[in-house]
């Protein structure tokens, strides 16, 4: 089989798949050739098509060793070479890449594997026997389905679908979550992520400073990032909603027992009861207690896009990064690793909202 590599093509904007999406799943243009990945006999013309170079396939016809090293084989430096080159989710940043939505694997100082539990997603390590903070179900039915190797496929569908950067719809436990998102110059409050940039730019699409989220979740329980999550860390999502046993909520009724990612508001009204919430650190160049200073807002569920206007709801990716960060738990701020103080400081992230 031929190897064949294909340019990004545009496709709807509306779509979430993108290269890896397929007009089974409703791509408008086929991007991803199967032979990108796999290889049904292994050699052509006596030349092994395997990367590494093996003399024979891998278990699911698969190009390389492990899902891991396949994945990172584009998404590591690209050196399928690719253009525009892919998202580069491992270490190092490309040029080009100087702060991704869902932050890199490995950023915290692992080496490859990702062994830094503390900060990562430590893909490339065995969790056969260890199940998620929070998880609720049986974890040996998600390891049968993406071997007992935590790898990217966990989170993301190899073969593409509509959801935002193919995340699955299926994570952990859950089923048929949807996060919807619109790709172009402006935003989409029907969408829960918008992309804020033209489709043709290509990696710098997923970079912090144009990736926003609008729509909230509804009471579905199954759609946008928080239904993700939730679906291998169950029990610190909103639950069951208002009052569940593990989150509570809202105040003054019954107050949460664990931070909402849904039934609240950032709200700066004075005499709120239940927000206390202090915004000064949203500003640029704050100068109190607030641990890190910055240009732009929090990241938050924003519905009308208006900034501070009270409708802002704090979700998962406003405290954590997905993929991993210099700091504790994949925290978005905090000390850094680097500075020998082990990414302790979690009070840099709960300052963001709270200065206390």
């Amino acid at each position: 089989m031929s190897l064949v590599f294909v340019s990004l093509f545009l496709i709807s904007p509306a779509r979430g798949g993108e290269y890896h999406n397929s007009t089974t799943k409703g791509a408008s243009t086929e991007t991803l050739a199967c032979g990108q990945c796999h290889s049904m006999h292994g050699t052509q013309g006596g030349q092994s098509m395997i990367y590494d170079g093996a003399a024979i396939p891998y278990p699911k016809l698969l190009r390389h060793s492990t899902i891991l090293n396949l994945c990172l084989y584009c998404h590591d430096g690209n050196q399928a070479g690719l253009s525009p080159p892919p998202p580069d989710v491992w270490g190092t940043l490309a040029a080009g890449q100087s702060n991704p939505s869902a932050g890199n694997l490995c950023s915290g100082g692992g080496a490859a594997p990702c062994t830094d539990v503390t900060t990562n997603h430590s893909v490339g390590v065995d969790v056969s026997t260890t199940e998620p903070p929070g998880f609720v179900g049986t974890w040996s039915n998600v390891t049968d389905r993406y071997t007992t190797i935590f790898n990217c496929i966990y989170c993301h569908d190899q073969h593409g679908n509509a959801n935002y950067r193919n995340l699955r719809t299926n994570p952990g436990s859950a089923s048929g979550v949807v996060v919807s998102y619109s790709m172009g110059p402006s935003g989409d409050g029907a969408k829960h992520v918008n992309n804020l940039v033209s489709p043709g730019l290509g990696v710098a699409k997923y970079e912090t400073d144009v990736v926003v989220f609008r729509l909230p979740p509804s009471n579905t329980d199954t759609d946008g990032i928080q239904a993700f999550c939730k679906g291998c860390h169950t029990n610190f999502h909103f639950g069951g909603g208002e009052n569940s046993t593990e989150m509570g909520g809202p105040e003054p009724t019954s107050p949460w027992k664990r931070h909402p990612t849904k039934d609240t508001r950032i709200d700066t009204s004075a005499g709120t009861s239940n927000a206390h919430t202090d915004l000064n650190c949203w500003q640029s160049g704050s100068s109190n207690d607030c641990q890190e200073p910055f240009t732009t807002p929090n990241r938050v569920i924003d519905p009308d896009g208006i900034t501070r206007n009270g409708d802002e709801i704090p979700f998962c990716l406003s405290c954590h990064r997905a993929h991993g960060s210099t700091r504790h738990s994949n925290l978005i701020f905090g000390e850094p690793t680097s500075t020998g103080g082990a990414g302790t400081m979690m009070r840099s992230t709960c300052q963001q909202c709270h200065n206390q």
